[in-house]
């Protein structure tokens, strides 16, 4: 029989912490499960390591690929899971115990095509602790934080509407897990924290390279079409679709914060091209952002009256 959970992790370059993150997995409390480690061409003991688990429990499947980014391996992953739910850890990431029981469990109570936990974000390289709890009420503030790691998600939202993640680019599931929700029937929540996200120096998010803070805006641009233009939640969740307002102008300053002055005049048509969704964006809104990024924040009221006039419109 098929498992009830297929659990996909792309690895590379992660051997300090993989061992740590597939113990987790195999000590879950549910035990209905097939782990499919996609090795994406490390060029570490990462393929030898998964291929050492795998002699050990026959729950786990070992895929070895030629590099091809985070997106590739998870959809070599999608390719092959039979479960009845996809799960998805990061290798350098670790779960609750009791994870997936919760979350399962769950699902199937309530007849749930996605479920959702709690994270505790921590850093490696500093002080930083966060943990986020998702409230059923909050749903703008589930949806923004789009990742797919602290989730399940039925299968047939993948097979029956053709997703995967979208190749070549970072951030992609922030492009991804706002079709999966606006294509699911229910969304079951677990006011508790059961995944355990790792902040790392050399990972993405830190990362300032023009083509990767791209990336990002553009995924959130297209989370924003969801959250903001989409009919169904400006109705339905009219108080989030206010609320959205003050987040999104602080998703530029955040963009910005990330960059140099430099970095950001010798890019600015870069920026220009990729704010160019926005009703919002002209040059004028451009400097305004650059103001705000070097006077502290100060003066944050100006962008949010701004964005407020303009989406409002």
């Amino acid at each position: 029989m098929n498992p009830k959970i297929s659990i996909i992790v792309p690895v590379y370059k992660v051997e300090r912490y993989l061992e740590k993150c597939i113990n987790s997995i195999l000590n879950q409390t549910f035990k209905d499960f097939e782990l499919i480690l996609v090795d994406d061409g490390s060029p570490d003991r990462c393929g030898e390591i998964c291929d050492n688990y795998a002699k050990k429990d026959n729950r786990i499947i070992v895929i070895h690929k030629e590099n091809g980014g985070v997106s590739d391996a998870r959809n070599v992953g999608l390719d092959i899971a039979t479960g009845e739910y996809i799960g998805f850890v990061d290798s350098d990431d670790w779960i609750e115990k009791d994870m997936y029981e919760n979350l399962y469990d769950k699902c199937k109570k309530e007849q749930s095509d996605i479920g959702i936990i709690g994270v505790h974000e921590l850093s490696e390289y500093d002080n930083y602790t966060y943990e986020y709890i998702p409230v059923k009420e909050e749903f703008l503030s589930i949806l923004k934080r789009a990742h797919v790691w602290n989730k399940i998600f039925k299968k047939e939202l993948f097979l029956k509407n053709s997703f995967r993640f979208k190749k070549g680019t970072a951030y992609e599931d922030l492009e991804l897990v706002p079709k999966l929700f606006m294509n699911s029937r229910k969304v079951s929540i677990i006011s508790s924290v059961g995944y355990y996200y790792l902040q790392r120096q050399d990972s993405i998010v830190h990362q300032k390279d023009s083509k990767i803070i791209l990336d990002f805006l553009l995924a959130y641009l297209s989370l924003q079409d969801y959250i903001m233009c989409n009919k169904f939640f400006k109705e339905k969740y009219i108080k989030d679709f206010y609320s959205g307002l003050e987040f999104f102008s602080r998703f530029y300053i955040e963009i910005l914060s990330r960059c140099s002055l430099l970095f950001i005049f010798k890019n600015s048509l870069f920026f220009l091209k990729g704010f160019s969704k926005l009703k919002i964006l002209n040059f004028k809104n451009f400097f305004y952002l650059i103001y705000l990024k070097y006077t502290g924040y100060k003066h944050k009221k100006i962008l949010e009256r701004t964005c407020r006039g303009a989406w409002n419109e």
